[in-house]
């Protein structure tokens, strides 16, 4: 059965939506050394949709810097490499993201507004604990739930009985998706960031998002999302079904020498950068967080 289920899971990571062409393309370019710019908004401004998101996006209060821009590589010029990869990730899930997640309980847009959340708390842990990589933060903990997206109908039917074990034997709801079911979202999400050829960091961050101290290679960005994700869960923001049985790793707090006035500036500046970022209102889907708008891309 467990053999038939993952066969089923590995088809349905398949069939993901995976990241548009245009957005790897990107990516690869702002990986360059002697990366261009003005180049990478002309291969952005070939997907009408993720330039718009991507503007609106950048002029948000948390990202903006001055005066509103209304031309792309303009945009891109004012973030700098580091944010543009950020917000071009940002603008690239929310289709993808943007659907309910009956199982966890979650409605549509709460899945991306989750993980928004998530991924600004990462950068804002990023900083305080001197990661040099912020963006690698972020994303990692922007994409940190996308095992939701498949795991999400094999869950409906044993719901009950991963709550039952979870309550019963006192473990977190993760660990009883798993004993219930032989998986677990973090793990499928490590097998989709995989398939969507993202480096090993991401793929490792990911799947061991509940587990960082199983992480072998990364493990400081392990615990970064990690604590990201229970800050975010603190904070109320779209917590699901699964939110309030999540246990928080102590080992998290002290390899990232985090003491107690520290979280708790953390999750208040954390509290402050979503409302910035346009969490803090009840949004019916994602696209009511960063809507598209006509914009010039040259």
């Amino acid at each position: 059965m467990q053999e038939n289920l993952g066969s089923q899971i590995t088809a349905d990571i398949h069939r993901l939506e995976s990241l548009p062409a245009i957005v790897v393309q990107a990516l690869d370019q702002l990986s360059q050394p002697d990366v261009n710019l003005r180049q990478v908004s002309e291969v952005i401004g070939q997907d009408s949709v993720i330039t718009a998101r991507m503007m609106s996006i950048a002029n948000s209060v948390y990202y903006r810097r001055g005066a509103a821009v209304h031309r792309l590589s303009d945009a891109l010029v004012r973030l700098g490499i580091s944010m543009v990869k950020e917000v071009l990730l940002t603008a690239s899930v929310i289709g993808i993201m943007d659907r309910p997640l009956n199982a966890y309980q979650l409605d549509r847009g709460q899945i991306f507004r989750h993980s928004l959340a998530t991924a600004i708390g990462a950068r804002l842990i990023a900083q305080r604990v001197n990661y040099p990589y912020r963006e690698e933060a972020y994303i990692a903990g922007l994409l940190h739930d996308i095992g939701k997206l498949i795991f999400d109908r094999y869950l409906q039917d044993r719901y009950t009985e991963v709550i039952e074990h979870a309550t019963t034997n006192e473990v977190a709801f993760v660990d009883a998706e798993a004993h219930i079911l032989g998986y677990d979202h973090a793990q499928i999400g490590g097998l989709v960031i995989a398939a969507w050829d993202l480096p090993a960091r991401f793929v490792e961050a990911v799947a061991t998002h509940h587990s960082p101290s199983t992480a072998k290679d990364f493990p400081e960005l392990a615990y970064i999302v990690h604590l990201a994700n229970a800050f975010t869960l603190s904070l109320g923001l779209d917590v699901g079904g699964d939110g309030l049985m999540m246990m928080v790793d102590a080992e998290a707090i002290t390899r990232l020498s985090l003491d107690a006035d520290q979280i708790d500036e953390l999750i208040s500046d954390m509290a402050q950068a979503v409302v910035d970022a346009g969490l803090g209102v009840d949004a019916a889907t994602a696209d009511s967080v960063y809507g598209d708008e006509a914009v010039s891309v040259a």
